[in-house]
């Protein structure tokens, strides 16, 4: 699916992610001195991502949840980490994403569902805690994406193996370096 197939809504999401937004929506490079620049914020992920949730009307994987937005996301993130200058790099989502794993092998093991929810609330923690530390600081769309899939992923298991592969999606789209 091409760029212009997108659906409106992903469109939207691009440009939400700041690529050529300047100061208040304005185009061009910051103004000297301008401390409102892209350079020194750390934009949130457009309010639309996930808003119709993992699933179509089926109960099925929507397409667009592995392929479309989560390359979306995965540019979005590695574009915060460039102009906020805050690192979220694929070691940082390999790290939180060996964390689902291990959940994910819980639940294979016969872990009950329940059981495991706090250690999906963790992933908050540890995003929340990583952002506080002064090196390597992590974005604010990393965090974001990290506290709307854990608010649909402690739903049930079915949410929560959805969140599996949106997540290993997004690492696989995450440009490298």
């Amino acid at each position: 699916m091409g760029k212009q197939n997108r659906p409106e809504r992903w469109s939207m999401l691009a440009q939400h992610s700041g690529r050529g937004a300047g100061r208040g929506g304005q185009s061009g490079p910051p103004r000297p001195g301008d401390r409102s620049s892209r350079r020194e914020r750390s934009a949130p992920l457009h309010p639309d991502y996930l808003k119709e949730g993992y699933f179509d009307q089926h109960g099925r994987i929507r397409r667009d949840v592995v392929l479309d937005t989560a390359k979306v996301v995965a540019e979005q993130i590695a574009e915060d980490r460039r102009v906020s200058k805050k690192h979220v790099g694929s070691t940082a989502l390999r790290a939180f994403f060996g964390h689902v794993r291990a959940i994910e092998a819980r639940l294979r093991a016969g872990v009950p569902f329940d059981e495991l929810k706090k250690d999906i609330w963790r992933l908050a923690k540890m995003a929340a805690y990583q952002r506080q530390r002064s090196e390597p600081p992590i974005n604010q769309t990393f965090i974001d994406f990290i506290e709307r899939n854990v608010a649909l992923a402690e739903r049930d298991e079915k949410h929560f193996r959805a969140f599996v592969e949106h997540f290993e999606s997004v690492i696989a789209f995450f440009p490298r370096r």
